[in-house]
């Protein structure tokens, strides 16, 4: 069903409502008034569209201009300046208490000197004190580059060099071996004997045994 008011409009045009002057007065702007409002509603559209572009329009500048005042890095397609991080060549920190292998340290070289009267280059016998070395040792390489195995018949010392050839004697029983390492690293010993020269002399632990320098 239409609305009183638009079936008051029909009845005022076609003259078959009894209405006063003044009342078809008002009737007729009031169906005036809606005519107007309908034109005016495209135009109200229209203006809200174009208000829309225009704020979208002014956000794209005040982007622009914020990034090419702002950030030329990234408005030029430059990387930004980020801090390079170090990483440390040593990531564990050292404690002081690392094994260091027998062929990683540095031997001193001092000049030897023959424990007793006799020069050991006149192949006469002398006397030293010595230790032995090893079962934990087997497998690693000595300071000449060959590797320790069981019953090698080497020994150590800190400066002779490399296949000089010595005969020991321990408590009656002699042999003979050939220097391939470094050491002793403990102060008044001269030969870490290995271990197949203290097997062959029945010696152990620390001990003065007797030597001489083979030609």
């Amino acid at each position: 069903m239409r609305p009183h008011s638009d079936r008051t409009a029909d009845a005022l045009l076609n003259g078959c409502y009894p209405y006063s002057n003044i009342q078809i007065e008002r009737l007729t702007s009031l169906t005036t008034g809606r005519s107007k409002m309908k034109r005016r509603n495209p135009v109200i559209g229209l203006a809200v569209l174009l208000l829309a572009i225009a704020i979208m329009a002014f956000a794209f500048l005040a982007t622009v201009w914020v990034v090419v005042f702002f950030a030329p890095e990234l408005a030029h397609g430059r990387p930004l300046d980020v801090p390079a991080v170090k990483i440390p060549t040593d990531p564990m920190p050292r404690t002081g208490l690392e094994v260091i292998p027998r062929a990683m340290v540095e031997i001193p070289k001092p000049v030897f000197r023959a424990t007793s009267s006799t020069s050991a280059a006149s192949g006469g016998w002398n006397s030293a004190r010595v230790s032995w070395y090893g079962p934990s040792l087997y497998g690693n390489p000595t300071a000449s580059g060959a590797t320790l195995v069981q019953g090698m018949m080497n020994f150590a010392h800190r400066s002779m060099d490399f296949g000089t050839r010595i005969e020991f004697e321990y408590q009656g029983r002699t042999c003979v071996a050939t220097c391939n390492d470094r050491g002793p690293f403990v102060g008044g010993r001269t030969f870490d004997l290995g271990p197949g020269t203290a097997t062959a002399l029945g010696f152990s632990g620390v001990g003065t045994v007797r030597y001489q320098i083979l030609p």
